[in-house]
């Protein structure tokens, strides 16, 4: 059986670009994130590199929403926050693993990876939440997510939490901590869906919770 290094290298040879050579058309780049990987050949190279693992992941995962979702909060947030080169190349890194890592996990097998939203008396909570869960290995998992309280969207009265980390996965429990924002919950999967409960300190704005019950979305292959 191939290794997943092998399909990446034999998707990376479908794409005969130049060495070095970033997965867009540098000669339109506009936003400062492109010209800088344009201008560093090792962030050129990562990002064809992680062009294929990304698509390798989609084909691969059992919910492509969610993978689709995973790298849209990874270039505003995780490749979009880093500044300079050092610091992107270290982003590219992380996010080049974990798409190999869920690449693998998918092919053993992945009953939890989706795109989860809160549902208040059976329908979408009016306020908003969703989770995002990223199976990778070793037991462990990437939790992306937001929440919203709508006091009064028309004076702007709207406060919003977000979270983007890893846990540990213990059977069908995951106890999320983000020391650096002092947030943490509890996510505990079951048919259909997942339930958070057990939060403590700041997720995030006054009156935003992620507690409730959540549905896993249908994902259209």
């Amino acid at each position: 059986m191939k290794t997943i290094q092998q399909i990446l290298y034999g998707v990376a040879l479908l794409f005969p670009l130049l060495a070095g050579a970033a997965s867009f058309d540098c000669a339109k780049a506009r936003k400062p994130v492109e010209k800088t990987i344009c201008a560093d050949p090792v962030l050129s190279r990562l990002d064809e590199e992680l062009a294929a693992a990304y698509r390798l992941a989609l084909e691969k995962s059992a919910s492509r929403a969610a993978v689709k979702e995973w790298q849209r909060y990874w270039l505003a947030w995780g490749r979009g926050g880093s500044g300079d080169a050092a610091s992107l190349r270290q982003a590219y890194r992380v996010q080049l693993q974990e798409l190999e890592q869920h690449a693998r996990a998918s092919l053993a097998g992945d009953a939890y990876t989706g795109v989860y939203r809160r549902y208040r008396n059976g329908r979408l909570d009016a306020d908003g939440a969703e989770i995002v869960v990223i199976v990778l290995s070793g037991q462990r998992v990437r939790i992306t997510g937001n929440a919203n309280w709508v006091g009064n969207a028309a004076t702007g009265n709207v406060n919003t939490a977000m979270v983007d980390g890893t846990a540990v996965l213990a059977g069908k429990l995951v106890h999320y901590v983000d020391p650096a924002a002092e947030c943490g919950f509890t996510l505990r999967f079951g048919a259909g869906g997942l339930e958070v409960g057990d939060e403590h300190a700041e997720c995030g704005g006054m009156n935003v919770t992620f507690k409730g019950r959540y549905r896993k979305a249908p994902d259209a292959r």
